[in-house]
């Protein structure tokens, strides 16, 4: 008796499954935060005397880190980016 055949998954399907994978976890786990006030100083009475935090996870920020990295690396070994484009 012949073995069932064993059908590779495609490039294509293995990368849009493990992105939509990636795109819960990050989404819906890592990329959350805790948003919260802290007094600059002064009055705790008056509201401007306040800036606002955002507590994220450990996680989700190295791997914000990382994909970042990994983008511009290839957008500049690929001159997709001008070098005139700010924030990078």
């Amino acid at each position: 008796m012949d073995s069932p055949k064993c059908n590779p998954i495609s490039d294509e399907v293995w990368t849009e499954q493990y992105t939509k994978l990636l795109r819960r976890i990050y989404l819906e786990a890592w990329g959350l935060g805790i948003v919260t006030s802290i007094n600059k100083k002064g009055s705790t009475l008056d509201p401007n005397n306040y800036r606002g935090i955002t507590v994220s996870s450990c996680l989700g920020k190295g791997f914000g880190t990382i994909l970042k990295k990994r983008l511009n690396k290839y957008c500049d070994e690929n001159n997709i980016i001008d070098d005139r484009q700010q924030n990078r």
